[in-house]
């Protein structure tokens, strides 16, 4: 009886963390474990328990163990240990992010998963100094983004050492009289959809709006329909199934984000320094107004590992886009280089994550760590050479 148990708690993490919630359902799981449904029945009558149960019982106790190492980490080995955790996460780690997403949308699980997550992150930002707060929070989001973004193709190509040193650097020179820069990155206020036929485009925005709102499993072609003012066999006469749309949407969405910040960086960089633009953007992607892409990205984020044509509208223009930045990164070797560009994408990944978890978060000053993280980056770069 104790073998079956575990055997079936073993296949629920295993699927969550290499397939997503959605593909757990409890058949999967007996014949993840060997077993039949109604063995896995007999002691889950559904997903939701036996969620909950690894939830409590291995999940949550992972995740909080290694988000406190890292907080706790006081030198730079310890930060090497704790942000390789997650730069490279176990199936634990990675089963337990994938359900703390989850729960954003799920009532059976938003009160027992997502709830005490967002009440750690309050606590931490609330509790500590407000010194301790920006680097526990800027932690927190790093790390919850390295593991959404740990299946990226270009992972096994870097390291977390140049990033650790990188950190560092932000942690020991964090500065909180540095004032922030008054500037708004205009891209992330700008349609990111422009296909060039009117109708489409409202149909893809009423996708974001309505996927934004609810998440995919519970956006429906016909109230996407209705969002965009059209019937849903008018939608369906270009896209027969959701989950073409939905990846026909992020197609334009992502491409045209990428390409955005990656001017913003450029244009604001010189402007009003790197350290100043990058504060701003973490802001920006922790408003209130950027809340429905925010979830469409997540939620894409998350079917990629299953659905292909969300992975072919995604991942091929991320590889292209961390290739450029690596290309242009300050670091001389090309380790370092990808890794600190990986470092960036996992935080940018952890901004949504932790702006659904901790609205608050928009108001902490990110210019005290990310401008000396900017500074050491580029004195790096320049007496490596």
């Amino acid at each position: 009886m104790a073998d079956n148990d575990r055997a079936i708690r073993d296949a629920a993490v295993r699927i969550l963390a290499e397939r997503g919630w959605r593909s757990m359902t409890t058949t999967e799981v007996g014949l993840q474990a060997g077993l039949t449904h109604g063995a896995v029945y007999e002691r889950f009558r559904n997903k939701q328990q036996l969620a909950l149960t690894i939830w409590d019982e291995e999940l949550s106790p992972t995740l909080v163990g290694e988000l406190d190492s890292l907080w706790a980490a006081g030198d730079k080995t310890g930060l090497h240990g704790s942000l390789a955790s997650f730069w490279t996460p176990s199936p634990q780690l990675r089963a337990a992010v994938e359900l703390l997403l989850a729960a954003e949308f799920d009532p059976d699980l938003r009160q027992g998963v997502r709830e005490p997550i967002a009440a750690l992150l309050a606590a931490r930002l609330d509790s500590v100094t407000p010194r301790s707060a920006v680097v526990d929070l800027t932690l927190a989001i790093a790390a919850l983004g390295l593991v959404m973004a740990s299946d990226r193709p270009w992972v096994p190509d870097t390291s977390v050492d140049y990033p650790v040193s990188w950190l560092l650097a932000g942690i020991e020179g964090l500065d909180l009289d540095v004032p922030g820069a008054d500037v708004t990155p205009i891209y992330l206020l700008e349609p990111m959809i422009d296909s060039g036929d009117e109708r489409m485009d409202r149909v893809m925005e009423a996708t974001v709006a309505v996927v934004g709102e609810r998440g995919y499993d519970n956006a429906f072609l016909r109230d996407i329909a209705i969002k965009a003012g059209y019937s849903t066999r008018a939608v369906t006469r270009n896209f027969q199934h959701k989950i073409d749309l939905m990846a026909a949407t992020l197609r334009w969405q992502h491409r045209r984000g990428l390409a955005g910040l990656h001017d913003y960086l450029q244009r604001a960089g010189k402007e009003i320094g790197p350290g100043q633009a990058e504060a701003a953007a973490w802001r920006w992607y922790l408003s209130p107004e950027l809340a429905h892409a925010r979830t469409m990205l997540i939620e894409a984020n998350r079917l990629q590992t299953t659905e292909r044509s969300c992975w072919e509208a995604m991942i091929p223009a991320e590889v292209e886009a961390v290739e450029g930045y690596a290309d242009h990164n300050p670091q001389p070797d090309r380790t370092s280089a990808l890794s600190a560009v990986h470092l960036e994408f996992g935080i940018g990944m952890g901004l949504l994550a932790v702006a659904r978890l901790l609205p608050q978060a928009h108001d902490v000053p990110f210019q005290a760590i990310t401008v000396p993280m900017q500074d050491y980056h580029a004195w790096s770069g320049s007496a490596s050479e």
